[in-house]
């Protein structure tokens, strides 16, 4: 053991100067690159060369960013010279609002800058002389911030009436805007029901957001994070009545924003802008109801808003457990109906502090939630095998709790000019408590044969004795009880720091930094008792299991450094080097306490309870119990190279090139059974990042090309040759030939707006993933047990191709018809591994049978919707085509259909009644089963009523009101059908109030 320490430490001081070597060298090659290395050449004169002037326009009492401002460069006698507009879009995409006016020469004598803005009085500010260095074609000089003073107000009395047709969105440079009051929603309604009313935009049921078939990473409010990454919480708790409009673009980095460029390293993000007269004071939304089948609801926001603090409070309760909105068109389908029975409570406090001249900003977030779970649902399912089908019937109850209190904070300072440093603590803790009772059959005969009620059979396999249907043709019959304990703590920190070295920006030293920790606790209890009714010699597996996983953490630290050096105004390169080093540790120990007289299958000792500890080490379960120490040493270097001209006319270009080379040193100390050792892997990855995007008409076209190439290497203990039987039902086994995975991403683009028309939205839009080496669970089934042994197999042959059309545009002159669809296409070829036999085969010393199986869908997604003055009509259809097929022996080509259609409608009733309310009918052909080919009419709708005066809504809104829905789906795949049954309450009757407060900051 002594000499094993030695050898670790003696090879950790050689990474650790290896690493040093490394670091040194690439921050001597960052160092050739800079300006004023010694043996660099003088820089040539650049007098006659242009010279950008680049500065920002700011309200001056509130240092408030003002978009549109025209400055006009002039000479010292008054002549002008050039002129611009202070612009979030076009050259400066999406970046802080700047403005760029042109000098003849970089060698500047002392000039004018004349500022005029709308509502602002103009100013004129003095540019002192100054000698410019010239990189490339131009040069670049940053201006003072120009402070613009209000002008008194007008007021005009004279009446005039306007008639106007709003406009849903149209596109403004590279971002796409929404207009939220062109959209008619409920009164009531939330962020989410104005979000799904958007053209070409996508919410699904977990929050997640696409544009277009584009992901939206995050979800601002007045371009600043609101509660991290949580969608959840804005879309659910932010009325839609205080939106302004949706604006959707990249937005740039920490270090893209402090140098007014696009690097290539954006978020596509989505920002809310809320209704001026939302953004100054104390603003709250109360909202409280009950309804039948013991429904009840309750929710608060709170929001107080300043020119630079923001402080929100939200706090739900209810026990809804559904997304549905009357009077809305969504793509919700009975498919997606939530099961089980829950209980949500969470609040949370999100808070933002900034200076007014943005030296600093402080912004954070703390969420506490408390939910519980009822559930039970039942599954029977058809499992598609060589020869013959096999049958699976199971049904589980659960009582699932769950709290947990989690932080994340986003800090920002900047000192001067040049100099940023960022950080983002982090901090989660979660604590589950599961308890859980499972039956399951599987049989060699359609038991429906036999016993075609659900729950009579259910009954039937949960009997303690198996009854003669059982011994006739299951193959298995498992209960199980099972008690669950977690407890997980993370806490992250990164930090990143970014220096320019020249006053004009043009060469930023970046140093970047992060540390993680994770830690879980995790008791599992169960009581297993597995029987093979069809064997007359096979006795009962009865195990009470006690599963024992502490400590488990890993540690991590990452560091890196970068240079980044611009030739001229729009092409830059970057090298960079990141070193991560990684440390897990994982302790498991499996007891099998029915070895102990008081817990074998003759006894009843209650679940979750323990002997002595000297009594049940005793019986630890050393097949299945491991001990692992894991560490991982990542060094990266990379070069990036990019030339971004966004400049507003048919010449714009952005070309990224990103090239890592990475290298990985495993090392991997691990005992289980009779495995006592260590395991070493290292590999060498490169990951290039290719992206073309080519843009005309202003930005409003362009056609996107991107490749990316990503590599991984599979978990370690996936090459430790040892079985695992701890389920004897599912046995898992080791591979040490395995490869590392490898997956090339091809994405391609077309955006079609038009500044002559920008309210018509166009997009077309195709994804290619080729995978290689895939990790491919193999597995061989006993069809005289249903038991299965599984192995990891590295194969190739997995793609999937997807591809959309997205178009939305007004279909009439007035623009009061208008027509949304979106088209879809999916292509998927699986490589399945998988055998049928006789006898457990522990050893698989060949691949299983190698099957591929073909899955393609289509869809159609069709919206139509006409504006009356009192009145809005919507019509909605949507069809989906699945098609499944393979070569494999017995299997029968699958082709389903799914479609649904209906109006939905919002109107005023007399007395200023709203009425919202929906009519859907779900239908699905093709499915083997007569019974899943079904044809269901759903009726929602919402009836709701405002007292201005008072600030109060009163609602009443009716789900299913026909009665129709079905708490049973079917699924399809290329492994078998399952048809689901959960228990659910779809239809209900709630009635609730919502209350509005807002007030106003003195003048």
């Amino acid at each position: 053991m002594l000499t094993f320490a030695k050898e670790l430490k003696s090879e950790r001081k050689t990474r650790y100067m290896n690493n040093r070597f490394l670091l040194l060298l690439m921050l001597s090659c960052m160092m050739t690159l800079h300006p004023f290395h010694a043996t660099a050449k003088k820089p040539e004169k650049s007098k006659d060369k242009p010279c950008m002037v680049i500065g920002q326009v700011k309200d001056y009492l509130t240092h408030v960013l003002i978009d549109g401002a025209k400055v006009t460069l002039l000479t010292k006698d008054g002549v002008p010279v050039d002129s611009g507009r202070t612009s979030k879009n076009q050259s400066s995409s999406n970046l802080m609002t700047v403005y760029w006016v042109t000098a003849k020469t970089c060698d500047m004598p002392e000039m004018l800058l004349r500022v005029e803005a709308d509502g602002y009085e103009p100013a004129v500010i003095t540019l002192p002389a100054k000698k410019v260095h010239a990189r490339g074609d131009t040069g670049a000089r940053f201006a003072e911030d120009a402070l613009l003073k209000r002008k008194p107000k007008v007021v005009n009395l004279k009446g005039v009436e306007v008639k106007a047709t709003k406009i849903k969105f149209f596109h403004k440079g590279d971002t796409l805007v929404f207009n939220a009051d062109a959209f008619q929603l409920s009164q009531g309604s939330m962020l989410d029901g104005l979000i799904r009313q958007m053209p070409g935009v996508e919410l699904k049921d977990d929050g997640r957001i696409y544009v277009n078939g584009k992901y939206v990473e995050s979800l601002l409010l007045n371009g600043e994070d609101f509660f991290s990454k949580d969608h959840k919480i804005m879309l659910d708790n932010l009325p839609a009545y205080m939106v302004k409009n949706v604006k959707v673009y990249d937005k740039a980095s920490v270090l893209g924003e402090h140098l007014h460029k696009k690097l290539g390293d954006e978020t596509y993000v989505m920002d809310v802008s809320l209704k001026k007269e939302y953004n100054t004071g104390w603003i709250a939304n109360v909202e409280a109801g009950g309804g039948t089948h013991d429904r009840y609801l309750s929710r608060l926001f709170a929001l107080r808003f300043t020119n630079h603090s923001r402080v929100s409070l939200f706090g739900n309760l209810n026990n809804l457990n559904d997304e549905r909105r009357p009077g809305e068109a969504t793509n919700w389908t009975p498919d997606k109906m939530p099961s089980g029975e829950r209980t949500q409570r969470q609040a949370g406090l999100d808070w933002l502090i900034k200076q007014k001249d943005s030296k600093y900003k402080l912004a954070g977030n703390v969420i506490v939630s408390h939910n519980d779970e009822q559930a039970l649902n039942r599954q029977n399912t058809l499992n598609y095998l060589t020869g013959q089908n096999s049958w699976t019937r199971y049904q589980q109850q659960a009582n699932n709790h769950t709290f947990s209190v989690k932080t994340e904070n986003d800090w920002k300072w900047m000192p001067d000019k040049r100099t940023t440093l960022w950080m983002q603590p982090k901090f989660t803790w979660q604590r589950t408590r599961n308890r859980q009772a499972t039956i399951s059959a599987t049989f060699n005969e359609n038991p429906e044969n036999y016993i075609s009620d659900a729950t009579t059979l259910i009954d039937s396999i949960s009997r303690p004795q198996a009854g003669s249907l059982l011994r006739r043709i299951a193959a298995n019959r498992l209960l199980n009880g099972q008690l669950e304990k977690n407890d997980k703590l993370t806490a992250d920190n990164d930090f990143d720091f970014s220096h320019d070295l020249a006053e004009d920006m043009m060469t930023t030293l970046g140093i970047s930094g992060g540390i993680h920790y994770q830690s879980t606790k995790a008791k599992t209890f169960s009581q297993y008792r597995l029987d093979y009714p069809t064997s007359v010699t096979a006795a009962t597996d009865y195990r009470n299991r006690y599963d024992h996983s502490q400590p488990n953490y890993s540690l991590s630290y990452n560091f890196g450094t970068n240079l980044m050096y611009w030739f001229n105004d729009i092409m830059y390169i970057q090298p960079s080097y990141n070193i991560e080093l990684e440390h897990q540790h994982h302790d498991y120990a499996l007891y099998r306490l029915d070895r102990l007289a008081d817990y074998d299958a003759h006894s009843d000792a209650t679940l979750g309870t323990l002997p002595s500890t000297e009594a049940y080490e005793n019986t630890i379960d050393l097949q299945n119990s491991f001990w692992r120490s894991q560490n991982r040493v990542t060094n990266t270097f990379a070069l990036k190279w990019s030339i971004s001209r966004w400049h507003g006319d048919n010449k714009d270009i952005w070309v990224y090139v990103y090239l890592p080379l990475q290298l990985n040193n495993y090392h991997m100390d691990y005992r289980q059974a009779a495995y006592d050792g260590a395991y070493h892997r290292r590999a060498w990855f490169f990951n290039p990042t290719f992206i073309l995007r080519k843009m005309w008409d202003r930005q409003y076209k362009y056609i996107d090309v991107r490749y990316f190439l990503t590599h991984e290497v599979p978990d370690l203990a996936r090459f430790i040759d040892v079985r695992n039987d701890a389920d004897p039902l599912n046995v898992t086994l080791g591979n040490a030939g395995l490869r590392n995975p490898r997956t090339h991403i091809f994405e391609l683009q077309y955006q079609g707006n038009s500044t002559e028309k920008p309210d018509v939205a166009f997009s077309v839009w195709a994804h290619f993933y080729l995978y290689q080496n895939d990790l491919a669970m193999g597995y061989t089934y006993n069809r005289n047990t249903g038991a299965r042994v599984f192995k990891p197999y590295s194969v190739n042959g997995n793609s999937i191709f997807q591809a959309g059309v997205d178009y939305a545009t007004p279909l009439d002159k007035r623009k009061l018809l208008t027509l949304d669809t979106k088209t879809r296409f999916c292509a998927t070829r699986s490589v399945d591994l998988m055998s049928v036999v006789t006898t457990d085969d522990y050893a698989m010393a060949t691949m299983p049978d190698r099957s591929i199986v073909h899955n393609s869908y289509a869809s159609e997604d069709l919206k139509l919707e006409y504006k009356f003055p009192w009145l809005r009509l919507g019509l909605n259809g949507y069809v989906l085509f699945n098609r499944a097929s393979s070569d494999r022996e017995d299997f029968e080509t699958q082709r389903v259909w799914d479609f649904h259609y209906g109006p939905t409608v919002k109107a005023t009733l007399p007395w200023q009644v709203e009425l919202s309310t929906d009519l859907s009918i779900y239908s699905r052909r093709g499915y083997d089963d007569r019974g899943a080919n079904t044809n269901d009419v759903v009726w929602n709708a919402r009836l709701s009523k405002s007292v201005p005066k008072l600030g109060l809504t009163f609602l009443v809104d009716g789900f299913d009101m026909l009665h129709q829905l079905s708490n049973r789906s079917v699924t399809m795949n290329a492994q078998g059908r399952t048809e689901v049954w959960h228990n659910v309450l779809p239809n209900y009757v709630l009635f609730h109030v919502i209350y509005r407060f807002s007030k106003k900051p003195k003048k």
